[in-house]
C-alpha cells in the first residue's frame, strides 16, 4: 500500500493527494459516476475531453461521432 503524497505542488502551492487504488476500487468509482474525461493523443497533442459514459460488465461505453475529434483518434 502506498501513502498519500502531501508535498506542495510546484505550480500553485496547493496540496494534492496521490493514492494508489485497487482495481476493484477503480471499478467502484467508475460505476458511481456517469461523466468523466477521455484523454488521448490527437495530432501530436494531448486532448482531454468530457464524456458521458456507462459501465457494464467491467467495460466502459460512450458514444461519439465517427468523424469528430474522439472518433478520429480511436482505432477501428
Amino acid at each position: 500500500m502506498s501513502f498519500p503524497n502531501m508535498d506542495p505542488s510546484p505550480f500553485d502551492d496547493v496540496r494534492h493527494v496521490t493514492e494508489e487504488l485497487s482495481e476493484e476500487r477503480c471499478w467502484e468509482l467508475l460505476c458511481s459516476q456517469d461523466t468523466g474525461r477521455f484523454g488521448f493523443n490527437y495530432k501530436n497533442r494531448v486532448m482531454i475531453l468530457p464524456v458521458s459514459y456507462l459501465v457494464h460488465d467491467r467495460a466502459i461505453y460512450f458514444r461519439t461521432s465517427a468523424a469528430g475529434t474522439i472518433g478520429d483518434a480511436v482505432p477501428r
